[in-house]
């Protein structure tokens, strides 16, 4: 691929140096092991990539709060970076289960307590929702029984919602009430590679994950503190904006830059009061962010940084 990409390179502009632009897409088609099947879509994507790069450039220039950088995504289209957004609001107000808010520790991180799976990549498709269901019964079923399962993401995709067009996870937690959800190791995930929601294989005698009741938060930053003290909690947050895509470290604290049009499911894992920041795990992978990880600022208005407040909830494991 390096050599296909320096052979291209040569030809365009005749006898033209590289310049760094060319160079760091050289080494990005080479970090990330592209693939691109024609002249015309490698000119596509270095287009994407030197539209992505100026961002990039421009976010870490007017703020110093977070880091922006390339990840998997700095080739996609505008349209294809969509697509993952796949979080739907079809979901009914739930009954308020308080959480209480008096001794609550100053900071909280499930996934290095041992209490989440490793960071995944949805692909392709917009199934963030799938993603963010599985996480959190997987997280609530080791705080509550002390062993940590995987769930079948694939299994919510094609069974339940509208699979790679969209879904929420409390319709996902729904559905798993009734049909146990099944294992990865039983049902793998495929849709993430190819784009296309599948046929539903569910086996209910393979059903090993069962939601016994869903757990409503209020939407101050006190509330989400004392809820995520219980346990992480999906949330739903503003992901279509180059300011949240190209995040890397730091801490995502402009409102403005990532707007409160929730589009995407990902979980709130812990916390820091000192530091005034949420900690989430997101479903494209160990590029983006803390190696799959993100940072989002306590503290702003509802619905806070990114729409963060707008609609926390967890649940409960049978």
């Amino acid at each position: 691929m390096r050599a296909f990409a320096v052979a291209v390179l040569a030809t365009l502009g005749g006898a033209k140096l590289f310049d760094e632009l060319d160079l760091a897409f050289m080494n990005y088609i080479a970090q990330h092991s592209k693939n691109y099947a024609s002249l015309e879509e490698f000119n596509l994507r270095f287009e994407n990539f030197a539209k992505f790069d100026a961002e990039i450039k421009h976010f870490n220039s007017v703020q110093s709060d977070s880091v922006h950088g390339h990840n998997a995504l700095s080739d996609w289209t505008a349209e294809e970076r969509q697509a993952l957004s796949g979080y739907r609001d079809e979901y009914e107000a739930k009954t308020e289960y308080p959480e209480t808010m008096l001794g609550i520790p100053t900071a909280v991180n499930w996934c290095t307590a041992g209490d989440c799976n490793a960071i995944q990549n949805q692909g392709n498709c917009g199934s963030c929702w799938a993603f963010a269901a599985a996480a959190t019964m997987e997280s609530a079923k080791k705080i509550q029984y002390g062993t940590l399962p995987k769930y079948s993401e694939q299994n919510f995709t094609s069974c339940c919602c509208s699979g790679c067009n969209g879904g929420n996870y409390t319709t996902a937690w729904s559905y798993a009430s009734a049909n146990p959800i099944e294992s990865e190791a039983n049902y793998p995930y495929t849709s993430g590679s190819t784009g296309v929601t599948g046929t539903c294989q569910y086996v209910s005698s393979k059903g090993i994950g069962k939601v016994s009741t869903q757990l409503s938060c209020g939407t101050s930053d006190a509330n989400m503190q004392a809820c995520i003290a219980s346990r992480p909690y999906a949330v739903t947050v503003a992901a279509s904006s180059s300011y949240f895509q190209s995040y890397k470290s730091g801490v995502l604290n402009n409102a403005s830059l990532c707007g409160t049009a929730n589009d995407h499911a990902i979980v709130a894992v812990g916390y820091d009061i000192t530091n005034n920041y949420w900690i989430v795990r997101n479903s494209w992978g160990t590029t983006w962010g803390l190696s799959g990880y993100g940072h989002i600022a306590m503290g702003s208005p509802y619905p806070g940084v990114c729409g963060i407040n707008k609609f926390p909830r967890s649940l409960t494991m049978a």
